[in-house]
């Protein structure tokens, strides 16, 4: 007897509209790659949206530096470091962080 094997692949979510345009692009660059599941579409959004707002952070440090003309620290370092620990929450949940070669 002969069978045929159906593929069955998952849809992946639709990306949210409310997302910032660099998290959208975010979104379209990973959610195939994560075989994401409709439960966690909101954790992924989380995800993209500080992505995005940790890279606008970044590109400001890179044009700026990262203190003002009296030598204090600029905002936008807090910033980046708060949305790096954030994307790091995401990630380890939605499986993105590699494992410890130990």
């Amino acid at each position: 007897m002969f069978t045929c094997a159906v593929r069955t692949e998952k849809k992946t979510p639709a990306c949210p509209k409310w997302l910032d345009p660099e998290a959208k692009r975010e979104w379209r660059r990973l959610a195939r790659r994560i075989n994401l599941a409709e439960e966690h579409t909101a954790i992924f959004a989380g995800y993209c949206q500080a992505y995005a707002r940790w890279r606008e952070a970044e590109e400001y440090i890179t044009e700026h530096g990262t203190t003002d003309g009296s030598g204090r620290t600029l905002p936008q370092v807090a910033v980046a470091q708060t949305y790096l620990g954030i994307m790091k929450e995401f990630a380890g949940q939605l499986g993105l962080v590699p494992a410890s070669g130990g």
